[in-house]
């Protein structure tokens, strides 16, 4: 497996703006609240840097510099949902396949396809194996819909065919008796 271009680091900062610092009272009910953000650095080559700090950072929020209380590197894996729409056709399956396999052990991953609703294929795994075996249930799914759309067409040909006849039916010439009585009724 490839090394990653890409660095991903933890920036943790405290919101320690006051009222009396002119902030909205948007930012102000924000006082005291700590965030995570997540940032991939790298240097002009594309060369992961590792050597960072909380000094190295700059927040803002609503224009004003906030306090980052922390820098270092995550340990965590991250958390990739993967929403397929390829209007059945199965055609991103193989980079797919490239792209978890290129995250192995660094990600996990959701996977859900739209194939006229949204359709969740597998939950959060790190399981290589479970994850490629849904990302070919993509293209089973694309050939049992193939038969399903092509059976939905035969039987709208067969209704049609119905209408058709039954129309051709009712519209055509009625046959007239004539019925006269005669003495002795018969």
């Amino acid at each position: 497996m490839g090394r990653l271009n890409a660095m991903s680091a933890i920036v943790l900062l405290s919101v320690t703006a006051s009222a009396s610092t002119g902030l909205s009272n948007q930012a102000s009910l924000h006082e005291g609240v700590t965030r995570t953000v997540f940032v991939s650095v790298v240097d002009r080559s594309g060369v992961p840097v590792t050597d960072l700090s909380a000094d190295d950072f700059v927040i803002k929020e609503g224009g004003k510099d906030r306090e980052i209380v922390g820098a270092n590197m995550t340990t965590m894996p991250l958390r990739i949902a993967i929403v397929v729409d390829d209007n059945g056709t199965g055609i991103f399956r193989y980079a797919l396949g490239k792209f978890v396999e290129r995250l192995q052990g660094r990600a996990e991953f959701a996977l859900s396809t739209v194939q006229g609703q949204h359709l969740r294929l597998l939950d959060y795994t790190t399981n290589l194996e479970r994850l490629l075996a849904a990302i070919n249930q993509l293209n089973t799914m694309v050939q049992s819909q193939s038969v399903m759309i092509a059976t939905n067409q035969l039987m709208f040909v067969v209704a049609l065919a119905f209408a058709v006849a039954a129309l051709a039916i009712w519209l055509a010439p009625k046959p007239t008796r004539t019925v006269e009585a005669g003495a002795g009724g018969h």
